[in-house]
């Protein structure tokens, strides 16, 4: 193994570092003022070591993909993400088609997307069976400005990790990851799953309607699973959504989500994988009481007029993005929610939002980490 740490650039350091930093929880100062914690510190669970680790962006076998196309391919190009496969078939209806899209992330230089794949599946001349985007955020992690004020796509209306009539909720699970395992030689695993309701679903599909009466928009009309995951590197999930501001061309965060339906597969989205070249020494992690002592500190130096929550708190790999080189620094990552008044375009009038940031902590340094990129 080789002997490089886990220090990269782009870092802020703190007076306390390593295990030296931890607190018992009890003597935590938590009661700050407009900030709320909503997760319980003492049921944060983490490794006390861990390694960093050297990798590149994932490649992709392009014939295995292929094999999700279940209909005749009809053409391949190349674009500014990859590359791209076609296939159609005609519908009943002699003036209807139905197609399939897989894209090939190849051209990360140009597209910023390295290590992965899309397929989906388009319907009725091009219409997306896959388009839940009008009645749920389907690609999205933290709630956007549509989402919390206009209804339609907000996922909070759906139950999660609950079964729905056309299949199980462990088959589903169980169906993406084994169809992982014949496209890709990752390791994954479920965060979540969202089951959108037909009754649900009919509720969105009204109220975008009612918002956007000139769009001619086919609203998806079937129960289905939305299944988010992240690539899982010796225990620890890389992290699976955008946590910094800085990066320049380059999408440091792993994605990995599928939807589908009693049609069955309906999209399946993977970028951002990678794969372990060399791994480095083991080295002690930074207490979860450390951890958060430090994002205290940080917060007890602003000026918070408005409530900030505080929404969750993992251990993740984070993606340093060093030149060609990449390494896997294993961090603690917090997700803030500040309130924010905006206003709403339509109307004028202001309304109340949450935008949210993220404070980042190299595990193994006790620095605050600012970007994914030197």
């Amino acid at each position: 193994m080789r002997g490089w740490n886990c220090a990269a650039a782009g870092m802020i350091a703190f007076v306390c570092m390593g295990k030296s930093c931890s607190i018992p929880v009890e003597q935590l100062e938590r009661e700050l003022e407009n900030i709320f914690f909503q997760y319980q510190l003492s049921e944060i669970d983490a490794p006390e070591y861990a390694s960093c680790y050297e990798a590149k962006w994932y490649e992709t076998d392009e014939e295995m993909l292929k094999t999700l196309m279940t209909m005749q391919i009809t053409g391949e190009g190349d674009n500014a993400f990859g590359r791209t496969i076609y296939a159609e078939r005609a519908d009943v209806n002699a003036d209807a088609y139905s197609r399939e899209v897989l894209t090939i992330y190849e051209n990360g230089a140009e597209s910023g997307i390295y290590g992965g794949f899309s397929y989906a599946l388009f319907e009725n001349n091009g219409e997306a069976s896959n388009n839940y985007s009008c009645q749920v955020a389907v690609n999205s992690w933290h709630a956007g400005i549509v989402e919390q004020l206009y209804g339609y796509e907000n996922r909070a209306d759906f139950q999660t990790n609950v079964s729905l009539g056309f299949k199980d909720l462990q088959d589903a699970v169980k169906y993406i990851e084994e169809l992982n395992s014949e496209l890709t030689d990752i390791d994954i695993e479920v965060d979540v799953v969202y089951a959108l309701d037909v009754k649900t679903l009919e509720e969105h599909g009204k109220i975008y309607v009612e918002r956007h009466p000139d769009a001619d928009a086919k609203m998806a009309e079937k129960e289905a699973y939305l299944i988010y995951g992240s690539q899982i590197i010796n225990g620890i999930p890389l992290v699976n959504h955008k946590w910094n501001e800085s990066v320049q061309n380059v999408i440091a965060e792993t994605r990995i989500q599928a939807l589908i339906s009693e049609d069955g597969l309906n999209q399946l989205l993977m970028w951002g994988a990678v794969e372990v070249i060399e791994e480095g020494e083991e080295e002690a992690l930074l207490s979860p009481q450390a951890a958060e002592e430090l994002l205290i500190k940080n917060l007890q130096k602003q000026i918070n007029v408005t409530p900030v929550y505080i929404e969750s708190m993992e251990l993740n790999y984070v993606i340093y993005v060093k030149k060609e080189e990449l390494q896997l620094i294993p961090a603690w990552i917090f997700c803030i929610a500040r309130e924010k008044e905006w206003e709403d375009p339509d109307n004028g009038e202001l309304v109340t939002i949450k935008e949210y940031e993220h404070f980042v902590v190299n595990a193994v340094t006790g620095e605050q980490m600012l970007t994914a990129v030197e």
